[in-house]
């Protein structure tokens, strides 16, 4: 049987060989398992006592690694020399031994093994005992779990005990030890299992934020990517207005910057959290008449586009909210985008901003179809969407964290002419004295 197609396993291959004299322990290969940190060490326990029991010289268990590669799981020797590890062609020879449920002599003529000739018996003895004298084996024992799959191969070596001569009472000590293993190693290969298909849940749980996540800044760019399309569009008919196009390349350059700080978040909220500097973030604020009179300059064309009237009122004496002013932009930019969206032609979108004691509320209301009572619990939820085959629904799902994680509030009520009306709450700034 070619190395590649054998059935002979062990515990995940995430440790080299554990050298009991001298309590030594290699490097890890990789990360540890619970599981083969468990097996590794019933085996490890088993070979010693094995090993004393029988006044052996050395003692290991053999398999491969999912990938075929043959490794010592773990051995057990007096000499304090490193275990030998086998290659394929070794294990090969041993693979027949899985099917016999006793200690093998090595160099027994006959192993009990046959085909309808006897001829396959005599051609794995053969082997073995070639194979007992290159790794100064004695005799093997296959290890199964309780559900008789296979796990390692057991060998046990002895110049007391040589190949063809093995004593009756080292197969039996064997023997002993192997059934002593079996249900600590079926339990250690359970734990295996699980540990496996945990891994294998937070990979798919990996994945599925990752997509969402993706959508999210999917859905963040392109807002900025509308609003420079939109004066790309225009720039023609205002080549030789100045003013246009100094005010052009603001928007540009603010919404280039609001995309790479965006970016740079993302980047920095992907590190692990151990690679990441600590460091104290100044409190933020958004200054209301640049949000706003960015907002009018970003919006006004795709308002006219729709020939729908947007209109701002916000003539109150507060310059500041505790919140990010990318952060409100985004807010603002979402709740009037989906209110023209969601306005017919010839209406108005009205944003309206009015200062409290502690907080500056925002509303933005709509003249359109307005959002049913049963409905609106879920019109935040993530992907939820009233568009009928369009792409979305992301859009109010970023609008609410982003005002929740500037400790604010959300909620929708119906218009004053049966429209949709989003009513926003935010801190207002504090003072800096």
């Amino acid at each position: 049987m070619a190395s590649g197609d054998s059935t002979l396993i062990g515990a995940p291959a995430t440790r080299e060989v554990t050298h009991e004299v001298g309590a030594e322990r290699s490097a890890d290969a990789g990360q540890n398992t619970a599981a083969s940190q468990d097996l590794q060490s019933l085996l490890t326990d088993a070979l010693r006592r094995l090993v004393e029991t029988t006044d052996s010289s050395r003692a290991c268990a053999w398999a491969r690694r999912p990938d075929g590669e043959p490794y010592v799981i773990a051995a057990s020797d007096r000499d304090a020399t490193t275990p030998q590890a086998p290659d394929g062609a070794t294990l090969d020879a041993l693979e027949p031994l899985f099917a016999v449920k006793h200690p093998v002599d090595l160099g027994a003529t006959s192993i009990g093994i046959l085909d309808g000739e006897g001829d396959a018996a005599h051609a794995t003895s053969s082997a073995l005992s070639q194979l007992a004298a290159n790794f100064g084996m004695s005799c093997a024992m296959p290890l199964h779990s309780a559900n008789d799959e296979p796990v390692a191969i057991v060998l046990l070596g002895n110049a007391d005990d040589p190949p063809g001569s093995v004593r009756p009472r080292t197969l039996a000590a064997l023997d002993t030890a192997i059934q002593q293993l079996r249900a600590p190693a079926a339990a250690a290969g359970a734990l295996e299992r699980l540990t496996r298909l945990d891994a294998e849940v937070c990979r798919l749980d990996r994945l599925a934020v990752l997509g969402d996540l993706l959508a999210e800044v999917a859905h963040e760019i392109r807002n900025p990517l509308v609003s420079m399309k939109t004066f790309l569009q225009l720039l023609p008919e205002h080549l030789d207005d100045k003013e246009f196009q100094v005010e052009f390349r603001s928007v540009v350059l603010e919404e280039l910057g609001r995309m790479e700080r965006l970016l740079d978040t993302l980047l920095e909220n992907a590190r692990p959290a151990s690679n990441r500097v600590a460091s104290e973030t100044p409190h933020t604020t958004a200054n209301l008449a640049r949000v706003f009179g960015s907002l009018l300059c970003l919006l006004e064309q795709r308002a006219a586009e729709r020939e729908v009237a947007l209109q701002i009122e916000t003539d109150i004496e507060v310059d500041d909210v505790a919140i990010g002013e990318d952060a409100l932009r985004q807010v603002m930019l979402n709740l009037v985008l989906n209110a023209l969206e969601a306005s017919p032609r010839s209406s108005s979108v009205i944003v309206r901003a009015e200062a409290h004691e502690t907080s500056v509320s925002f509303s933005v209301e709509d003249q359109g179809d307005g959002v049913p009572e049963a409905m609106r619990s879920r019109l935040f939820e993530p992907f939820f969407s009233t568009r009928v085959g369009r792409a979305g629904g992301l859009g109010l799902a970023i609008t609410k964290k982003l005002i929740e994680e500037a400790r604010g509030q959300i909620r929708i009520e119906s218009g004053d002419v049966g429209g949709a009306k989003f009513l926003v709450e935010l801190p207002r700034a504090r003072s800096s004295e």
